[in-house]
């Protein structure tokens, strides 16, 4: 029997397999590869909550914007008078504390050894990360969000142009009448209601654009209208003034082998080795906090039929 005709492959050469053992070994490109596949964009959490706020102490305080009251308005006075005060209230304010969310995944060397294709393989790990970190963090985010949402207009069934115009233009002159400078610039939908919204907003966009059929968002009546898969059950389409809904508190930790991800995702890498199980440890953590500046820069708009 010829032994030599069948020769043995070797899956440290054959397979990857140093490939994956190195990159595994480099936290800094572990985490420029996830940075690629979930970007600060990839959150909708992050777009709906555009206030940026540092929490060194492990705390943030928020004040709500105050309704205009027009009895402290600015008054004509006399030359050497002072001008009369507006007196702000701190009544409104409250504590936000830090908060963590991570997770982790544990390869043996084995699986590396085996793999038909490092880079496919890694490419598989991040995916299952990117999946771990949208449902530890970006659904009960967005689920705060809905249980936030402060203000409501009850719609007719959105079965056209004109019913869509009127509960835009009403819900806005709603939260302009709050007299807290709101301006509310985004619809936000899930797939399914945009599913059938699409339908009536086609009459809506000027001749040859390609918006719908690119897949692009949209921009109708002064609004961006945003779709997520991940928005919790019981979504109405909602107007929301991204400048004054609210925020992410993030507290920056020491670093203990962690590596940043992706500029504004805040999210850290870190790999190390396990001796006791020949394996490497891939884990994460986003050390980031929603809130809610004002509950009532948002509207949900009911009976749309959606």
């Amino acid at each position: 029997m010829n032994l030599t005709k069948y020769p043995v492959r070797n899956p440290y050469t054959d397979h990857g397999f140093r490939e994956a053992i190195e990159f595994f070994k480099m936290p800094g490109l572990v985490a420029r590869r996830l940075a690629e596949v979930l970007p600060e964009s990839a959150f909708l959490s992050h777009y709906l909550l555009s206030d940026r706020q540092a929490m060194p102490g492990g705390a943030l305080i928020i004040e709500p914007v105050s309704a205009l009251d027009q009895s402290e308005g600015g008054e004509q006075v006399a030359p050497g008078a002072e001008y009369p005060p507006m007196e702000l209230s701190a009544e409104d304010s409250f504590s936000v504390e830090s908060g963590k969310f991570g997770g982790r995944r544990k390869i043996t060397t084995e699986a590396l050894s085996r793999v038909s294709n490092a880079g496919m393989f890694i490419d598989r790990q991040n995916t299952q990360i990117v999946n771990q970190i949208n449902w530890a963090f970006e659904r009960p985010t967005l689920a705060a969000v809905h249980s936030a949402i402060g203000g409501s207009y009850a719609s007719k069934a959105w079965d056209s142009k004109a019913a869509i115009i009127h509960a835009v233009e009403s819900v806005k002159a709603q939260m302009e009448g709050l007299l807290k400078n709101f301006n509310a610039h985004t619809l936000v939908m899930t797939s399914a209601q945009w599913a059938n919204a699409a339908v009536v907003l086609a009459d809506m966009l000027p001749d040859g654009s390609m918006t719908l059929v690119d897949g692009n968002w949209p921009n109708l009546l002064g609004l961006t209208v945003v779709t997520n898969p991940f928005l919790p059950a019981g979504w109405q389409p909602t107007l929301i003034d991204l400048d004054n809904f609210g925020g992410i508190g993030h507290e920056q930790l020491s670093g203990d082998g962690y590596v940043g991800a992706a500029a504004g995702t805040n999210i850290e890498v870190k790999v190390y080795t396990e001796d006791a199980s020949d394996s490497f440890v891939y884990q994460w953590r986003k050390t980031d906090v929603p809130f809610i500046t004002n509950k009532d820069a948002a509207v949900k708009i009911t009976g749309t039929g959606l």
